[in-house]
């Protein structure tokens, strides 16, 4: 593996490079609503964070360089930017729905959060790196949160997009979770390590909650997905990865190793094409007829 690691790096680099040139053709080409905007910065700032960090050879990954400081600062722009996209999404949902809309993708998010925190705190992590982490609470919030959303939205080309921005965020995020739910066997334990801001621990040491978490988001597409084929996708993808995480991390050993091969450039090079093909085939990022939108806000 060590001599392949450099060509893994590259390869990150350029998936995390095109998801940041992805974001910057939405912005360029397509109308600057708040909902694209906000959009447009999530994915390519986490794309950005993402080419910073692989621009680094991982023993070099420390406190205060400006891989751990830039890839925590650009993954903090994303989280934020990730949660406003949905509260802008959900603002076209009648206004008696929209807080309980909240509450089941927020008891998600709330739990992985607080298992990351502890994390954070036993291995000294600062609020730099935590970003790292955040962004992965983030994403789960906005899968969560656009199911139920969809279930409340009468609008099938809403329903479609929501499915669609599910998709392309399931993939990077099932790939990860899939990747770190697999418990290092005893005789593997001592090598079963994430490098995070230069600091190395057992990954993950509770991954009951980002487990469920996950299988709860699913849960939620698959209900959706009985009546649509735009779900049936988003199901697909974050299963999909999910299960591929799973064995590559039983087939690299551990989760190291993972993060050092390619499989994760791999995903983002996956949710970019999606996103490319959801644009120029199903309007992703056009406005809506004009009709929908007063139909979706009655």
């Amino acid at each position: 593996m060590a001599p392949l690691i450099p060509f893994a790096q590259g390869f990150k680099v350029v998936a995390g490079l095109a998801q940041l040139l992805f974001a910057l053709w939405v912005l360029i080409r397509y109308p600057r609503t708040q909902v694209n905007v906000s959009f447009a910065v999530a994915f390519g700032a986490n794309g950005a964070a993402f080419a910073i960090w692989n621009l680094a050879r991982p023993g070099s990954r420390t406190p205060h360089t400006f891989a751990l400081e830039g890839r925590g600062l650009l993954d903090w722009i994303a989280a934020l930017a990730l949660i406003v996209f949905a509260l802008l999404l959900m603002e076209t949902v009648q206004h008696s729905r929209r807080m309980r809309l909240v509450i089941l993708p927020t008891i998600v998010a709330v739990a992985m959060l607080t298992s990351d925190i502890l994390k954070a705190c036993a291995y000294h992590l600062d609020i730099m790196a935590f970003g790292g982490l955040a962004i992965y609470v983030t994403t789960a919030f906005v899968l969560a949160l656009l199911a139920v959303v969809f279930l409340a939205e009468p609008s099938e080309t809403f329903r479609n997009r929501s499915a669609l921005f599910s998709a392309a965020l399931g993939i990077n995020y099932a790939d990860h979770i899939g990747a770190s739910i697999v418990r290092p066997g005893m005789d593997s334990a001592a090598h079963s390590t994430v490098q995070l801001g230069g600091m190395h621990w057992d990954a993950p040491t509770e991954p009951a909650i980002e487990l469920a978490g996950t299988l709860i988001i699913l849960g939620l597409w698959v209900w959706n997905s009985r009546s649509s084929q735009a779900a049936r996708i988003t199901v697909l993808c974050m299963f999909a990865s999910l299960f591929a995480g799973v064995l590559v991390r039983i087939a690299a050993g551990n989760y190291r190793a993972v993060q050092e091969s390619g499989f994760f450039g791999l995903g983002l090079i996956a949710a970019t094409a999606l996103l490319i093909y959801g644009t120029l085939a199903r309007g992703l990022f056009s406005p809506l007829h004009r009709e929908e939108s007063v139909a979706s806000l009655k």
